[in-house]
C-alpha cells in the first residue's frame, strides 16, 4: 500500500513541478500568436498558444478543474469529486500562409481522479494518467488534432484492502485518435475518430 500511495504522489509531484517550472519558461519564449506574426518567420519553438482551439467539456483533455458529480452504479449511488490536473504546451509550430495558420508539435501530461465523498476521508477510487503528443493543424476556419498518448489506470489503494476488492488488473494502453474542427461565427463543430 505504501508504494501505491508513493508512487502516486510521486507521478502527481513530477507532472506539477513539470507544468508549474517548464510550461512558464517555454512561454517566455518566442511569443506567437494569430494576432502576432513576423512575416520572416516560418518556424517558431516553443510557441505560445496551440493552432487547434482547445476542446473545455471533455474531462480527460489536459485542463485543470475539480467538478462534484453522483455516481449511479448496480452496487450502489456516491457523491464523488472528479479532479483534473493537466497542460499542453507547444514544441515546434510551422507556419501557414496566414496568420494563425500551419502545423505545431505539442506535448501534454495530466493526472485525472476520481474521489468517493460519502466515505470520511475522501476515498480515492481511480486515478488515469495521460501523457502523449499531439500533432495539430489550422487552414483558416479548418482545424485538425491527431494525438499519439499513453493512458495508464490505477485503482485507489481505499478499494483494494476491502472485502469486496475488486480483481486488480494493470490497465495500460496507447492510443491513437484525430478530431476535426470547423470554427463557424456563431459555434464550432467537432468530428472525433477514436
Amino acid at each position: 500500500m505504501i508504494f501505491c500511495v508513493r508512487h502516486v504522489f510521486l507521478v502527481t509531484a513530477s507532472v506539477c513541478c513539470f507544468v508549474f517550472l517548464l510550461v512558464p519558461i517555454a512561454a517566455n519564449g518566442t511569443e506567437y500568436s494569430s494576432l502576432e506574426r513576423d512575416e520572416d518567420t516560418d518556424q517558431v519553438s516553443f510557441p505560445a498558444g496551440d493552432v487547434f482551439t482547445p476542446l473545455i467539456a471533455v474531462l480527460k483533455e489536459p485542463q485543470f478543474f475539480v467538478s462534484f458529480i453522483n455516481i449511479d452504479s448496480e452496487n450502489e449511488d456516491i457523491h464523488g469529486a472528479s479532479v483534473g490536473v493537466g497542460h499542453s504546451f507547444g514544441l515546434f509550430r510551422w507556419s501557414g500562409e496566414n496568420p494563425g495558420d500551419g502545423w505545431q508539435l505539442n506535448f501534454f501530461g495530466g493526472v485525472f481522479s476520481l474521489f468517493n465523498m460519502d466515505s470520511s476521508s475522501g476515498d480515492l477510487i481511480n486515478t488515469d494518467y495521460l501523457i502523449g503528443f499531439p500533432l495539430t493543424y489550422r487552414h483558416g476556419s479548418y482545424s485538425a488534432r491527431f494525438r499519439l498518448y499513453h493512458q495508464s489506470s490505477h485503482l485507489g489503494d481505499e478499494l483494494l484492502p476491502g472485502d469486496q476488492a475488486p480483481e486488480r488488473v494493470n490497465l495500460s494502453v496507447e492510443v491513437a485518435d484525430a478530431l476535426l474542427s470547423y470554427d463557424g461565427a456563431i459555434c464550432t463543430a467537432y468530428y472525433a475518430d477514436t
